[in-house]
């Protein structure tokens, strides 16, 4: 395992990632077994196991950043992956700015040269040992397995006397295609284990998790106000009217191509909450040395 990433390095990864479906590694996954499905060209073939990797080392460092930036526990697990992990100083200020998250961060420093490296990564990760259960078809995890080890061959020998068949190339894609769908699911199941499924559910989750944020909101204000020293300080937080009545119309803004659909409120209820986080955040940010107090008392 890395201990350290220059951040120059960080950047210019995160900078290379988009996040239409069109540059997702399911969607080009599913190119590249369109296109070699019609392709009889051998000399070809080592392009597959070498760009799979390559798609999948990129899907799981996705995945386990969204792992780590879920909940704190899984950021205490992630330190059983990597000892005495180093940064640089840019590396702390793209924290501090929000520029950077740490999950996308630490992602970076998890290998994935071979099947058993992302086993123990989402594994220790999620402190669980259920991984390899999921898989009622194991030659899915052979195929993955093949896949390391002809990427590795064709990426630093010349290995003439190896030639792969046209079978077993479309097999390799179909296996990592399913062996990413599969852990996927696995892992969404873990963080979301309410999930609903319904139009209605989905929609009542989304104005739960507002009420609840807006809530919160509420009593880090309330906190606020009877633990520090307005007068002294010159602090007004008596603003809420005109926060409450700016959410509304930038979501309503946010939400416009959804309007008139069964979906708008859901979109609408979860720009509200990300409106409210942010203005949270800011206030945690700004009175951070009486929000140590309130973190010591609730």
């Amino acid at each position: 395992m890395k201990k350290k990433i220059a951040y120059e390095d960080v950047l210019a990864n995160l900078c290379r990632v988009r996040i239409d479906y069109c540059s997702s590694a399911e969607y080009e996954i599913k190119i590249l077994r369109e296109t070699f499905e019609k392709c009889d060209d051998v000399f070809l073939y080592p392009y597959i196991p070498m760009r799979l990797v390559a798609l999948m080392e990129g899907y799981f460092q996705e995945l386990y950043s969204n792992i780590i930036d879920a909940d704190v526990k899984y950021r205490r697990n992630f330190a059983k992956l990597v000892k005495d992990v180093q940064f640089e100083s840019p590396i702390i200020d793209s924290f501090e700015q929000n520029t950077i998250t740490f999950g996308e961060y630490a992602s970076m420093l998890l290998s994935c040269n071979k099947l058993e490296d992302i086993h123990n990564n989402i594994s220790t990760l999620l402190g669980t040992d259920d991984f390899y259960d999921e898989f009622n078809d194991k030659s899915i995890l052979a195929d993955v397995k093949d896949i390391f080890y002809y990427r590795h061959i064709f990426c630093h020998e010349i290995a003439g006397n190896i030639i792969l068949e046209h079978g077993k190339i479309l097999k390799m894609i179909d296996s990592a295609s399913e062996f990413m769908n599969i852990v996927g699911d696995f892992v969404f199941k873990i963080l979301y284990p309410q999930a609903p499924e319904l139009t209605r559910d989905i929609i009542n989750e989304a104005q739960k998790d507002f009420e609840a944020k807006d809530k919160e909101l509420h009593k880090l204000i309330k906190w606020l106000e009877e633990n520090v020293d307005y007068e002294y300080w010159g602090i007004n937080l008596d603003f809420m009217d005109v926060f409450e009545e700016y959410r509304n119309r930038r979501a309503e803004k946010e939400c416009e191509e959804y309007a008139g659909g069964s979906i708008y409120s859901y979109f609408y209820a979860q720009s509200k909450t990300e409106i409210t986080e942010e203005l949270m955040n800011g206030l945690k940010k700004k009175y951070r040395i009486w929000i140590r107090a309130y973190n010591t008392s609730h």
